[in-house]
């Protein structure tokens, strides 16, 4: 009996190493450079140092013009860039000329954070005379709407939707703060809550199965990672971090984001309990000091905000080895 259960222990041992076990070549995309998001098709949105937007396509960065100061934040499947130019919201279309997005009424600043493949957008803006955030949604060959609040709350943050017209961020639940993550569809709000002991929480990204990730600010002053789905709220955070903040999240499921202690943080993704440092999976890691993740596509392509030595920082992008890069 001691002997097969130090057996089985040892195969479940294995087991349990390989789920999470992955290996990445990591591709330099540039110094100056950081990313914002990327789409299915290994796409990439960002910005450089001096405020100006950028798309990754076929190997290389492309300038996004229209604006004196332009910041590219989110990107569909079809490469449809949106973000800011000159403090207003921008749609940069794959094909066609860019085009500055109307605001609610009484909308005087804004910007896209996120488009879906039929063309709605979602942004912040502010109104005139206030600086508090709001949020609107604008469809295709529609107008800007404001999406409201949440029980009387006065703020807003868009960070994202998918091709169902799921949005996702936070807001207030009440004038004096109180922000809790939600999920908004159809005209209704979803407060998605918090995790036992939590005080906020903020959504991060949505996927297309509609899973949410997130993080939830606790009593310490520290974050927690959390993954949603309609049947609830889980913890994700690995206790060997104070810190766990989740950034993006695929169609299958993987969770990317940043880690920490006391010190920098550190690209990881979450799994199975776990975050799981990416620099520790890169075949060939050289001087690179991943500090984190905030896009994953399909495939696992992974994007983020790298150093290589003690030189400047580098956005770079992870590509799965083996067994990934053969089911493209």
């Amino acid at each position: 009996m001691k002997r097969t259960s130090i057996a089985t222990l040892a195969l479940l041992l294995v087991a349990s190493s390989a789920a999470w076990a992955n290996s990445y070549t990591i591709v330099d995309l540039g110094s100056s450079r950081t990313p914002t998001q990327i789409n299915r098709h290994g796409n990439i949105t960002g910005n450089d140092d001096s405020s100006q937007a950028f798309v990754y396509l076929g190997g290389r960065w492309h300038k996004l013009g229209c604006a004196h100061v332009a910041s590219a934040q989110a990107l569909n499947s079809r490469a449809d860039v949106v973000g800011a130019g000159d403090s207003l919201p921008m749609l940069w279309p794959r094909r066609g000329e860019c085009t500055f997005l109307p605001l609610p009424p009484a909308g005087a600043s804004g910007v896209a954070l996120g488009v879906a493949t039929d063309g709605t957008v979602v942004g912040d803006y502010s109104t005139t005379g206030s600086r508090l955030r709001r949020c609107f949604i604008h469809p295709p060959a529609g107008i800007s709407e404001d999406l409201g609040f949440i029980d009387g709350g006065q703020y807003c943050d868009v960070k994202g939707l998918n091709d169902d017209g799921q949005v996702v961020g936070q807001a207030a639940t009440s004038v004096a703060g109180d922000n809790r993550a939600f999920l908004w569809q159809g005209g209704l709000f979803r407060n998605l809550g918090v995790l036992p002991g939590g005080l906020a929480s903020g959504a991060m990204a949505i996927n297309g199965k509609g899973h949410v990730v997130g993080f939830v600010n606790m009593p310490d002053a520290t974050f927690r990672a959390f993954f949603w789905t309609p049947g609830g709220m889980r913890d994700l955070s690995d206790p060997a971090y104070a810190n766990n903040y989740p950034m993006s999240i695929n169609n299958r499921g993987a969770i990317v984001g940043q880690a920490w202690n006391r010190n920098n943080g550190v690209a990881v993704r979450f799994e199975a309990g776990r975050a799981i440092p990416l620099a520790s999976e890169v075949v060939e890691p050289g001087n690179w000091r991943l500090f984190y993740a905030n896009g994953v596509d399909d495939h696992g392509d992974i994007v983020g905000l790298g150093r290589r030595g003690q030189g400047k920082y580098h956005a770079f992008m992870l590509v799965p080895q083996a067994a990934s890069a053969a089911a493209r």
